[in-house]
């Protein structure tokens, strides 16, 4: 009887021996999976939204200054006097031919001139022809000085959405310009952009120097709301 009992109690501790090395490494196993999912964990967190931890709010400044680029030429062709209409239409598109001719000579490019029909011609000038406008709207009129006459504008610009899309893009630069000084100051990281709010869209400025309107410059002004972390 001691024998079998002695032999069971063996038994049973080379079982134990045997099956520690398993209990190790299930135990190193799970400890693994711990640390795993709680660094899974962590950085859920710090890329989710409830990470950043507040706001910062800047205000950004942006203006261009306005240059004119184009000044318009309304060119009316009086019908010549005939006894015949065909000849006076004749007479006409001679006209509009000799007044197309001498605008290309000028440099003023086909895209720039109008043709609205034998009596009325439209025509952008640029570059130094913008400066010479009078004169050139005095040649024309000396083609035929009974029948052609010219209306000049005055110099504007011939795009300004482009110009309030650049101050735009200013002002935003000088609002983040602005958010990452604040953000080193404070030892925070600057996150993304969560609203902006655009004065000059709204009809109004928050520049104290744009509460008068400067006819040379197209002003923009914001305020960015920046997260930060």
């Amino acid at each position: 009887m001691n024998k079998i009992s002695t032999v069971g109690s063996g038994s049973n501790a080379e079982k134990g021996n045997f099956l520690q090395p398993f209990k190790f490494i299930l135990t190193l196993f799970l400890a693994s999976l711990t640390i795993y999912i709680v660094t899974l964990a962590n950085y859920s967190i710090i890329s989710s939204n409830a990470y950043y931890s507040g706001t910062i709010t800047v205000s950004g400044h942006g203006e261009v200054e306005i240059k004119p680029d184009i000044r318009k030429l309304s060119i009316s062709i009086q019908q010549s006097v005939s006894t015949s209409t065909s000849k006076a239409a004749v007479s006409n598109a001679d006209y509009v031919l000799k007044v197309v001719n001498y605008l290309k000579s000028k440099g003023v490019v086909d895209s720039d001139i109008k043709i609205v029909n034998v009596k009325s011609i439209s025509v952008k000038l640029r570059g130094t022809n913008l400066d010479n406008a009078n004169s050139i709207s005095a040649d024309l009129e000396k083609i035929a000085p009974k029948n052609i006459s010219v209306d000049i504008s005055d110099p504007q610009v011939e795009n300004q959405d482009m110009l309030k899309a650049r101050a735009l893009d200013m002002a935003l630069n000088n609002a983040k310009m602005n958010a990452l000084k604040v953000s080193r100051s404070l030892g925070v990281d600057l996150g993304k952009v969560t609203s902006y709010y655009d004065y000059n869209q709204n009809g109004y400025s928050n520049s104290e120097d744009a509460q008068y309107t400067d006819p040379d410059k197209v002003v923009s002004d914001v305020t960015v709301l920046y997260q930060i972390r």
